[in-house]
Formats: structure tokens, sequence, C-alpha cells
């Protein structure tokens, strides 16, 4: 007897048919969910900061009333990090004297010098420009500071370069005189101010970077110089401006030549006025006005005939500043025949230029010669 075996029947599984356009809604409501989060986001924290500006603000007004009265009490205890750093950054800029000695003995007693050492080495860039500026308002951490001026990030190289330093060391001096060669543009701007507040203190330093092989060492140590021209600048300014130096160097030795009140300065720079390269003829022509050589001022009168313009406005300028020598000169170059030198004799002298001949009209009979006749 035989048995067979019963096969179960399976349904068939039919597919759902796919709605594209459930899909589509499904991603456009959660897109509009994330976004109106962002946007609920972002005004929460608008108004969160501009309610924490005006209390810093108020805070910071408390701090200076204090710093007027000096009624013993120190605001800054209690206060987090963050208000320190802005106490040192606003006030320190504001204040000087005991006002400013009592500030530091404030941040004293809150170890605030310590937080600021401290944070001179932390990973964040910003924490870094915070305590190198803390640093500064403290009269503290000259290393640190000096040291931050190699840092990787150019933001802590600049608020190191715009750090004062009371008295300037010769570390310190050369330190900066590196970043004028820096590449940014801001740190080399900070680095050049800094140089320039120091004043003629830091002439002597740069005779070692004047005589540098370097070209771009010693145009940048010129450069510093025109800021602070010094006598003992004098002799590295005549060699640098030799003919055989390089453009860039001669250039700005010239500028630093005019400067400097030393008769040596007036036979280079007439030697000059030949030169092939427009700039060094314009800068020897304003050297020569600011040296007021009236020995010179023949030669002058011949570089209104220049064809650069630089150079004639250089020129014309150094003769104006001669006084009446200088004005015989100009009214000579109007009745010149030189039309570069008519035109440049008259801007100088203020007299209106000169108008060009009015064009022949022809009879009102006479045909024109591209008329064709018809």
């Amino acid at each position: 007897m035989s048995s067979s075996a019963a096969t179960p029947v399976v349904p068939a599984v039919t597919a759902a048919p796919f709605d594209l356009m459930h899909v589509l809604v499904t991603i456009t409501t959660v897109l509009a969910a994330l976004l109106a989060t962002l946007v609920a986001t972002l005004l929460l924290n608008g108004v969160r900061l501009a309610r924490r500006d005006a209390s810093d603000q108020v805070w910071l007004s408390a701090v200076h009333e204090g710093l007027l009265a000096t009624d013993g009490s120190n605001p800054l205890r209690g206060a987090s990090r963050r208000r320190h750093a802005l106490a040192l950054s606003t006030l320190g800029q504001h204040v000087s004297g005991s006002q400013r000695g009592l500030l530091r003995t404030w941040a004293g007693e809150v170890r605030l010098d310590r937080y600021a050492r401290r944070g001179t080495s932390a990973l964040r860039g910003t924490r870094r420009v915070a305590s190198i500026s803390m640093l500064s308002t403290l009269g503290l951490g000259d290393e640190m500071r000096d040291r931050a001026c190699g840092d990787r990030n150019h933001r802590v190289r600049m608020c190191a370069a715009e750090t004062d330093f009371a008295p300037a060391s010769q570390n310190r001096i050369d330190t900066l005189i590196g970043l004028t060669t820096d590449r940014s543009p801001r740190v080399r701007f900070a680095a050049r101010d800094s140089l320039a507040r120091l004043g003629g203190v830091i002439a002597p330093s740069l005779l070692p970077y004047l005589d540098s092989s370097d070209p771009g060492v010693a145009a940048a140590a010129l450069d510093v110089a025109r800021t602070t021209p010094h006598p003992v600048l004098l002799p590295a300014a005549l060699q640098l401006s030799s003919p055989d130096r390089d453009g860039a160097e001669r250039l700005l030795a010239l500028r630093l030549l005019s400067l400097l009140d030393a008769p040596e300065r007036v036979a280079v720079l007439r030697d000059a006025l030949s030169d092939d390269d427009p700039r060094i003829r314009a800068a020897a022509a304003d050297g020569l006005r600011h040296a007021k050589a009236l020995g010179c001022a023949s030669a002058l009168s011949e570089r209104l005939r220049d064809p650069a313009w630089e150079v004639r406005r250089a020129a014309g300028r150094g003769l104006l500043a001669m006084g009446p020598v200088g004005a015989v000169l100009l009214r000579a170059a109007v009745r010149c025949d030189d039309r570069y030198a008519v035109d440049m004799a008259r801007t100088m002298l203020k007299l209106p230029p000169v108008q060009p001949p009015a064009r022949e009209e022809l009879p009102a009979n006479d045909a024109s010669p591209l008329t064709v006749a018809s």
C-alpha cells in the first residue's frame, strides 16, 4: 500500500509597488525638520551670545570702576577664565600707571599668570593667542612670548610680534628682524611696527643685517631702518646705494639716504639721477628734495624731460622745495620745447594746462576728401 506525502502550498508573495512620491515626501519632511532645528539652534545661540556680551560689558564696567575706586576689593575673584582674559585684553590697552599695576595685582591674586603661562603650550591656537596677550598685559613671560614668534600659527606669531618688551633685549630685536621676512604679511607688518616703536635704539642692531650677503635680509633691514633713521646707519646706506648692488637694495638704500642728514649723500643722489632704472632716478630726485641741495637744481631741471612720469614728478617737487632757485628753473621749463617738461612745470606752478591747437574747419562749400561723389 503506497501513500503520497502531501506537498504544502506556499502562497505567492507579491511585492508592494514602489511609491516614489511617498519617499520624496518623507525625505522632504526630514530635511525640513533638520533645517528648522538648525535655525532654532542658531537663533538660540545668537540670543545667548548677545546676553553674554551684555553681561560681560556690565562686568567690565564694574572692573573699571574698581580700578578707579581702589577700594581693595578684587572683582576678578569668582569670574571665569574667559572673563579674566577679556578684562586683560580690553582694559589692559586703556589703563596705565597705578591702574595698570592694580590690574596686574588682581591678576596675580587669582593666579592668572600661571594660567597664561600654561596656555602658551595649548593645542588650540586661540588659547595660545589669548595667553600671549595676557602675558603682554602682565609684563611677564618674555621668554615665552619670544618663543611664540616661531609658532606654527600665524595669528600667534602676529600677537607675539605686537607685544611690548621693556626694555627690548638684543634677542628680542633679532627675533623681530627675523619676522620681517615672515611668509605672512600680517606678521611682517606687526614686526615692522614693533621695531618702529622701539625707535633709534635698534639702529646698531641693524648693522649686521645690512651687511648680510642675502639680498632679502638686507632689504628687510633697510625697510626697517627707514622707520628709524640714525646717523650710525650712514656708512651702510652709502655702501648699499652703490651701482653694483641689487636693484631692490639700492632703491631702499637711496630712500634711507634721503632721510639721513649728511652732506655725503648729495653726491650719491646726484649720480643716481642718471641711472637706467626709473625707480632709482625717482628715489634720487626725491632724496635731493629732502636734502634741498641747491647745487643739484640744474640736474633736477634736466629730469623734467625724463620719459618716466614718476621721475618728472619727483624732479618737479624737488625744484619746488628749493624755493626761488627752483621756481626760476620751473618757469624756464614752461617756455622750453619739451612737452613733458612743460606739462610738469605748469603742474608744479599750478598753471592751467596747455590746450591743444584747434582743428581747422573746412569752409561750408568745400567737399570733404572722404566724400564720394554720387
